[in-house]
């Protein structure tokens, strides 16, 4: 409701522009529009900012503390704590731009989630991964690169081997938990979250090479009112897609 109210005054916003510049001189309209399009952006921007930081007294948050005890989680691949050694993720690290010409469709995502328009055009925009090992913290981050601020997110995950919590990746209240695995070559999450749209994912990380990097990401999703996923697997599920990306190591030097 929120981004449709955005929407909708983003772009009641533009009629009075363009009648604003025909009324006056022969200058470009192109900076009216940028100006009305930076606006409604920023108020997102705003509005999602004062939304994580309501959705800390909401009632379907899920618990952002480690719980140490994976039983409630309802089999989503909790089980016994594997620490991970900093070296062997040691491949993965780096910064991984997205090769758009492989890049699959994420339409079945967007209509599993039931993403508006307005963040189905901003994720066309993120440009990829950068991914950090902090042996010191012990510590997997994830940075998303992206133009567009709001869209720069970092997940952490614990090498312990231990679930942490990350903000959901749909922008929607509450948060999500997650933990890391590396399998078989295969550098693993496992994340799972609450009401509303209650799922669980697994994203697969492979290098074919020293330099190209797949993602397969897989997610179910089981209620969107049920408070936690339903335990018995993806069988009871309401809805679930895979998405397929491919990212190539980048050699240019970071800016910052």
């Amino acid at each position: 409701a929120m981004l449709n109210r955005l929407t909708r005054q983003y772009f009641s916003s533009l009629p009075r522009a363009w009648s604003s510049h025909a009324a006056g001189s022969q200058q470009d309209s192109r900076p009216i529009v940028a100006a009305a399009a930076a606006a409604a952006v920023a108020a997102v921007i705003s509005t999602f900012t004062a939304s994580a930081e309501n959705s800390k007294h909401s009632k379907h948050e899920v618990d952002r503390k480690p719980t140490g005890n994976c039983a409630d989680k309802q089999g989503m691949g909790c089980g016994q704590p594997v620490p991970l050694e900093p070296d062997k993720l040691k491949p993965y690290e780096g910064r991984w731009l997205l090769v758009h010409r492989a890049q699959g469709s994420m339409d079945d995502f967007f209509d599993l989630f039931e993403v508006h328009p307005f963040l189905r055009w901003a994720a066309e925009h993120v440009a990829g991964y950068e991914i950090e090992v902090d042996a010191r913290r012990a510590q997997l981050r994830f940075h998303i690169l992206s133009p567009l601020p709001f869209l720069r997110l970092t997940e952490v995950y614990r090498l312990d081997g231990h679930e942490a919590a990350n903000r959901r990746r749909d922008l929607r209240r509450g948060g999500q938990h997650g933990r890391v695995e590396l399998t078989q070559g295969c550098l693993k999450l496992r994340l799972w979250w609450g009401y509303p749209f209650a799922g669980r994912a697994v994203d697969e990380l492979r290098l074919t090479s020293g330099d190209t990097m797949v993602l397969t990401c897989k997610a179910s999703v089981f209620s969107r009112e049920e408070s936690q996923p339903s335990a018995g697997g993806s069988d009871q599920s309401s809805g679930a897609a895979t998405f397929r990306s491919v990212y190539r190591r980048s050699t240019a030097p970071q800016s910052g």
